[in-house]
């Protein structure tokens, strides 16, 4: 009889310590579900928070840069007309008047192809006696907007004889793709008595300054 009052007392205690083992293991659940909907609103979160920062840079390098897009121009070959004391070839009128050469309607093309502002400058390696020759020949260039508002302080914006000195064309040549670009119209008087024959051609160069 003892021997079963034992057994029994050991198989009641073992009862009460699994019940004492559910209930906590209740509380514990219980914990973790206040801890799940009301994290945020009591303090408690789960995550791990810094207060580091993370940081992107680039460098972008300034770039000055022009480009002929339209860099020649060829009237062919031609001579003044019986009766004219000199002939006109004009890229603006698209014409040649007093002489058999091509009119063309093309002309030069200029555009800011960089990304800085620039103060453009015009020069030329002949002026029209070096050019042709003869009694008043003419070697001109007249300016003009190839986009609106391109050119700040446009010059020669009607036909002007070229030299061989710069010419500030534009104070400021915009960057903006919209508007970066000019045309160089040419216009060229030829005598009847040029002194200068066969092929020939003049070169007019551009030079940038960023701003």
């Amino acid at each position: 009889m003892v021997s079963r009052k034992r057994q029994s007392s050991k198989r009641k205690g073992f009862n009460i310590s699994n019940e004492l083992l559910a209930l906590l293991l209740v509380v514990a659940i219980s914990l973790s579900m206040v801890d799940f909907f009301l994290g945020d609103s009591m303090g408690f979160t789960g995550f791990v928070t810094s207060d580091s920062n993370a940081t992107a840079t680039v460098t972008i390098e300034s770039v000055t840069a022009i480009n002929w897009t339209s860099a020649a121009i060829d009237w062919g070959t031609g001579s003044v007309t019986g009766g004219f004391e000199n002939a006109t070839l004009d890229t603006d009128a698209k014409s040649v008047t007093g002489g058999n050469w091509t009119a063309t309607s093309q002309s030069l093309v200029l555009e800011n192809i960089g990304g800085d502002l620039i103060e453009l400058n015009l020069t030329a390696n002949k002026t029209a006696e070096d050019f042709v020759g003869g009694s008043d020949p003419a070697f001109r260039w007249k300016i003009e907007q190839n986009e609106s508002d391109s050119c700040a302080d446009i010059v020669d914006t009607s036909f002007t004889d070229i030299n061989t000195s710069a010419n500030i064309i534009c104070s400021v040549l915009d960057a903006n793709q919209a508007n970066n670009s000019i045309n160089v119209e040419i216009q060229l008087i030829i005598p009847t008595d040029a002194n200068q024959t066969g092929a020939l051609s003049a070169t007019i160069t551009a030079t940038g300054r960023g701003l």
